[in-house]
């Protein structure tokens, strides 16, 4: 890793973190696919990056988690799922301060 920040959780692990995008704040949980470093792409990491909807950078700065996270649409029926690239820093601290041991429910969620 490039970063000064470790990576914490491996491929497989539920994570959930919360962000900011347009004045709104939302809760994310999914389950991380990797590590993707700062300067690699993300097709390095995961082969079919067209089966996923892609809310986030081809391309990072900084070291960060690939996440998964499934969605759900109007019918409530499941449809493709999201993949996220939060940072390495920031997951590591949600998960130890707000969430601990209780993680919500795998989506995405106003909070």
């Amino acid at each position: 890793m490039k970063g000064k920040h470790r990576p914490l959780f491996k491929d497989g692990d539920k994570v959930a973190w919360r962000s900011q995008s347009g004045g709104r704040w939302s809760e994310k949980c999914g389950r991380v696919l990797g590590v993707l470093e700062a300067g690699k792409r993300m097709s390095t990491l995961v082969e079919d990056v067209g089966a996923y909807k892609m809310q986030c950078d081809p391309i990072s700065h900084s070291d960060r988690y690939v996440v998964v996270v499934p969605r759900v649409g109007k019918s409530g029926n499941p449809i493709a799922s999201a993949l996220y690239a939060p940072r390495v820093k920031s997951v590591n601290d949600q998960m130890m301060g707000i969430y601990g041991d209780s993680l919500p429910e795998m989506g995405v969620r106003e909070v």
